[in-house]
């Protein structure tokens, strides 16, 4: 009633693999009808999905493993797909059945976030990317062929340590996924203008503002690359420059510590929030260089094993002006206990993209917030 006093509120879900999967098939067709009927009842809207984590998202242990299974593994694909059946469904109980080009009825599209295709360290070589980059143009194709729903748009999510660790490196695996998008929808019968038309709608990338800030990246220029460039010319139905589109944008916010050499209290509060479910990647620029550790524990070990001399790993890190951590906290907030946020990154994102309204896809741009570590923050933040 506070946020959307017309009525309707529009609201992210996550179906866990196995709940998708049951609500997707015939057994589960009455629940989903049931689902579909109380979302319209209480004006909620759901307009996007996270079909990263499959299954377990909360468990002890879990760390590299929300990867699992990658895009490599056929499991994958087959979430992918029952999460967009559902969400094909949920949105006509909601907003009713809309033809291709119908110009009734609220614009938009469906966004699915999901991950790059697999944990970085698990890459040996270029053809493990190739087959991810197949996997994801036979989700894709499968889109483009949904009738009576908005435009499906599968939104690759950079996060640091995975095969597309930043936004350009994404921006470079959307190359790779493109050709093979396009060349799957050519075998389908499409011919080149229309394959690439199909590709540039349905495939495209989730800005995570938390992971973008960790990073270092300079707003503008994560705007640029995921917006896809913008369209080639409004209303010709021509893809977007770079072959993507924007999915949605997660408002998230991250944690940081400045002047880590001189403040004891903020390293010792940062490495004690280390816990068993989540990965939790550091980085930092130093005068040598990008720094990066793929865990609280790893950042924590490499300090205790080094000294603070200036040629030391452990130094370069004591030296660096800031560090950046991966852990999602409530975007409200511009501080925790004596650490910072990176709440002006997602501000600056999204500066970003409410002035250029021509790079948003479908007449919306898909704004997410996402914070799902409440139950691992500390009482006393």
């Amino acid at each position: 009633e506070r946020l959307h006093p017309e009525g309707i509120l529009g609201i992210g879900l996550h179906l866990p693999a196995s709940l998708a999967a049951y609500l997707a098939g015939p057994e589960g067709a009455a629940d989903l009808a049931d689902l579909g009927e109380w979302l319209c009842a209480s004006g909620l809207d759901p307009f996007t999905y996270n079909a990263f984590p499959f299954g377990g998202f909360h468990e002890d242990g879990l760390k590299e493993n929300v990867y699992r299974p990658t895009w490599a593994e056929p499991e994958r694909e087959q979430y992918t797909l029952d999460v967009a059946q559902v969400a094909g469904a949920l949105i006509a109980a909601c907003r009713g059945s809309q033809s291709e080009g119908e110009s009734e009825g609220p614009p938009g599209h469906l966004s699915i976030s999901t991950h790059p295709g697999t944990y970085g360290p698990w890459v040996t070589g270029r053809g493990e990317l190739k087959v991810c980059a197949d996997a994801m143009a036979r989700v894709v194709s499968r889109f483009s062929q949904q009738e009576g729903v908005p435009p499906v748009v599968l939104s690759l999510e950079a996060e640091p340590f995975a095969s597309a660790g930043n936004t350009r490196a994404l921006a470079e695996y959307l190359v790779l996924a493109n050709l093979s998008t396009v060349r799957e929808l050519k075998a389908l019968g499409h011919d080149a203008p229309e394959a690439a038309a199909l590709a540039g709608r349905h495939l495209g990338v989730c800005l995570d503002a938390c992971h973008s800030a960790v990073e270092f990246e300079d707003p503008a220029e994560a705007w640029s690359l995921s917006s896809g460039g913008g369209p080639a010319e409004e209303g010709t139905g021509a893809p977007p420059r770079f072959g993507y589109t924007l999915g949605k944008i997660q408002f998230s916010s991250a944690l940081a510590l400045s002047a880590p050499a001189s403040d004891a209290e903020g390293r010792a509060l940062l490495l004690g929030m280390d816990e068993p479910r989540y990965l939790h990647q550091v980085r930092a620029q130093s005068s040598g260089g990008p720094l990066a550790e793929s865990d609280l524990g790893g950042l924590a070990a490499t300090l205790a094993a080094g000294d603070s001399a200036e040629d030391s790993v452990a130094g370069a890190w004591l030296e660096a002006p800031e560090w950046r951590c991966h852990f999602h906290v409530p975007v409200d907030l511009e501080s925790y206990g004596s650490l910072s946020t990176t709440r002006a990154h997602a501000d600056a994102l999204l500066a970003e993209a409410l002035t250029d309204p021509a790079a948003w896809p479908s007449g919306e741009l898909h704004v997410e917030v996402e914070t799902y570590t409440w139950s691992v923050l500390p009482a006393s933040g």
